[in-house]
């Protein structure tokens, strides 16, 4: 499947985009610094090879120049003269010697020496005692450490050509380069030459022995500078601009943008808020968002004439679906409704509520003897009189059939009672006759006021109301009872047995009894889970499960019931009466898992005994109703452990697309389904196809009312997982003390009856 690539707001465009920049902008800095690189280095190579010729050239200069001073020493008589008489040598290097121009030579680093190179009168300190050998008139590098000095050397000839002797003389190397008035790109003061191991150098070698240091170049230096201030600044510029660029994006686009997508959101989600935005009616200042504004503002006015108009639809709506269609008064979800704005008030404040319960007396035979027809009239005469009677503000509420209820907030049980018989007397005082009866029309009425806070108190109100009622219904009472808080509820609860035993449960859940029926896992035979089912006490007897369930569906008590069950079920596991380890299937009205407290308590169960499975059973007929508010609920039961199973599967027959939209994982088919798929005929295969389709769509299926070996048999051929029945196992009100009859049932000696009759009988008493 493709994926959307994610949307970038135009903020981040513009950050990518001036990241983009700032990047290229280093890219090119990196480039220009590195080409600069190479010339400063290319000009540093070029400026030591100059150095390196202008250096020979400085020297043979130097070199000349100290010849021709050395020559002209050479050939003066006063030198021979000393050669031939040194009487007077040491007056002619101190006075004499000092006369001659000889501007590359110091008079005071002359030596004269004798035709074998030896040194007069010892020689003079610095100074060879003795001529190298090698040829005279070349500059050669004195032994030892001197770096600045040079000698040189000459022939001194007498009347024949030949040598007398040797001049020698040092030369100061740096003065004679500075004098030169050439150096360019050496400094002469930087000069000085390292000693040679042989103690003398000359020609190429002397000048490889020369260390000196390169005039600064200060002409290079400053147009690099400059070539560097020049980057810079076209980097600052450049990102400076962009920087400015992406501000202003930022400003002046992309916060309007987003301040009207954030508007826009508001109009999706229903937010009446958008109605006062300041921001639609300031101009915008770019055109093109100017002309947003005004669409949006335009869209806005007319959104909100539409709101306006869908408000008041939706609020006739409202009132239609509060409303009975027959009587016109308001219905039970009505009823359900305005109780809970009762508690949200009590939550802030305790409130005392009167309930009052209109019931119609045997109102069934007024139905069979003159017809539905005749029927709805007296009850829409019963409407119209208690709404005569109550105040505006008080609301008359059909629950169901012949019986109504009011509430009335912060009244008190005087108030209750003074209503109510002036209810009674304006009934008593209708003439009923008109509709063709020929008997009177009666009404009880059952009054009861408490103090409520949380949701259970509706329950107990409702059972107190009820009580008063069949109170009222005596022979010989006045038709209106109110029932005491210090009143029992075991001393009034006549008139039906069952709603009474009911609602005792329903107030003190240890008054129900549970039964635990196993759920056999086919494949090895052990019994996975056990099924709680739920029976009510009736003195010495208990309650047929189908009678407890028509009073509560009659009087819309699944949720009140759930919620005791899972209340008596925390009872039993937190009382060790479950083994660890021991998996419980828990049956579930659809509508409860929209309840808050009932999701809360079965979220708590796997959190407080994660020792022991669970798996919740919702009955599939609710889902006709109730499919589209479960996805959530049941992905969250789902997530904190609970497996999930459709119950009574192929009984009501509701729409596949409901099942695929929930986390549904085990199918448990209803019994008569089961029966149906060893059948051999068009039922039978229609059964089998079933049951492999949603196999092959992957769910895990389990059959339930197996009542004999061929059942059995037939549902693990057909793939099923799990299995349930007397066939398997009976129910036991006991865990801690069962044995392992499912096994030894898949082994081939069934636990119990084998007669498929016996046994289907048993069942149904059961369940």
């Amino acid at each position: 499947m493709n994926r959307r690539a994610p949307q970038l707001s135009l903020t981040e465009w513009s950050r990518r985009l001036f990241l983009a920049i700032l990047l290229a902008v280093l890219g090119v800095a990196g480039w220009g610094l590195e080409q600069l690189r190479t010339i400063d280095q290319e000009v540093r190579v070029h400026r030591t090879e100059e150095a390196r010729h202008e250096l020979r050239s400085a020297l043979l200069s130097v070199q000349s120049q100290a010849a021709q001073s050395l020559h002209k020493l050479a050939a003066w008589n006063e030198t021979r003269q000393q050669l031939y008489d040194p009487g007077y040598y040491h007056y002619w290097l101190a006075d004499r010697l000092t006369q001659m121009d000889t501007a590359a030579l110091s008079g005071r680093a002359v030596q004269l020496y004798d035709r074998l190179g030896r040194a007069l009168d010892g020689g003079l300190p610095g100074l060879p005692k003795t001529l190298p050998a090698g040829p005279p008139n070349v500059l050669l590098a004195p032994a030892g450490s001197d770096e600045r000095h040079l000698f040189i050397y000459a022939p001194v000839a007498g009347g024949n050509d030949k040598p007398i002797g040797y001049i020698g003389a040092q030369v100061d190397l740096p003065h004679a380069l500075s004098g030169l008035n050439g150096l360019t790109y050496t400094n002469p003061n930087g000069l000085h030459l390292l000693p040679a191991a042989t103690g003398v150098l000359s020609g190429t070698a002397l000048l490889d022995n020369f260390r000196y240091q390169m005039a600064a170049d200060t002409d290079w230096q400053s147009l690099r500078q400059r070539i560097l201030n020049t980057y810079l600044g076209l980097a600052l510029v450049v990102l400076g601009g962009f920087l400015v660029q992406f501000l202003f994006i930022h400003h002046k686009l992309a916060r309007p943008l987003k301040h009207f997508a954030e508007r826009i959101y508001r109009l999706n989600t229903g937010d009446r808020e958008l109605q006062a935005v300041q921001e639609l009616s300031k101009p915008m200042p770019l055109a093109e968002l100017e002309i947003v504004r005004q669409a949006l503002q335009g869209f806005r006015h007319r959104l909100s004439e539409a709101y306006q108009s869908l408000e008041s639809r939706n609020a006739a709506f409202r009132d239609q679906a509060r409303r009975d269609a027959m009587t016109g008064v308001l219905n039970r979800r009505a009823f359900e409704e305005d109780w809970n704005a009762l508690l949200e008030q009590a939550s802030a404040r305790p409130l005392t509520v009167a309930l009052l319960l209109f019931d119609c007396d045997h109102f069934k035979a007024i139905n069979d003897t003159y017809g539905h027809g005749t029927g709805d009239q007296v009850l829409k005469a019963i409407c119209y009189v208690l709404g005569q009677v109550m105040r505006s503000v008080d609301h008359l509420y059909r629950l169901g059939g012949d019986e109504f209820a009011t509430l009335l907030p912060h009244a008190d049980e005087g108030q209750a009672m003074r209503l109510a018989q002036r209810c009674q007397r304006a009934l008593e005082a209708h003439d009923f006759r008109q509709y063709k009866l020929k008997e009177a029309v009666s009404v009880s009425i059952g009054v009861a006021v408490d103090d409520i806070g949380r949701t259970d108190d509706l329950t107990r109100l409702q059972a107190r109301a009820d009580t008063a009622m069949y109170r009222a219904k005596r022979p010989g009472s006045a038709r209106v009872h109110l029932h005491g808080k210090s009143e029992a509820l075991d001393s009034t609860l006549v008139a039906s047995p069952e709603v009474s035993a009911l609602y005792r449960a329903l107030a003190d859940p240890t008054r129900f009894q549970f039964l635990y029926q196993p759920v056999v896992r086919l494949a090895d035979g052990r019994a996975e889970y056990h099924e709680v089912l739920t029976r009510v006490r009736l003195g010495r007897d208990v309650m047929r499960p189908e009678r407890f369930f028509e009073i509560v569906r009659n009087r819309r008590l699944e949720k009140d019931l759930d919620l005791a069950v899972l209340t008596r079920l925390h009872q039993e596991l937190a009382a060790g009466a479950i083994p660890p380890g021991d998996g419980l299937a828990v049956n579930l009205f659809a509508q409860s898992l929209a309840c808050t407290d009932i999701l809360t308590m079965l979220l708590e169960l796997p959190r407080s005994h994660p020792g022991n499975p669970f798996l919740l059973e919702i009955t599939e007929h609710a889902l006709n109703q109730e499919g589209a508010d479960l996805a959530a609920p049941m992905h969250a039961l789902r997530e904190a452990g609970f497996r999930l199973a459709l119950d009574d599967f192929g009984k009501a027959y509701s729409p596949l697309g409901h099942l695929a939209e929930l986390p549904v994982q085990y199918l448990k088919v209803d019994p008569a389904l089961t029966r149906q798929l060893h059948r051999d005929d068009t039922r039978g295969r229609m059964a089998t196809r079933f049951a492999h389709l949603m196999r092959e769509a992957g769910y895990v299926l389990m059959a339930e009312g197996v009542e004999s070996a061929p059942q059995l048999e037939r549902v693990r051929t057909l793939g099923f997982g799990y299995a349930q029945g007397y066939f398997l196992g009976r129910p036991a009100e006991n865990l801690l003390h069962r044995t392992g009859a499912a096994a030894s049932v898949l082994a081939g000696t069934p636990d119990g009856q084998n007669d498929p009759d016996a046994v289907e009988e048993g069942h149904q008493k059961t369940q």
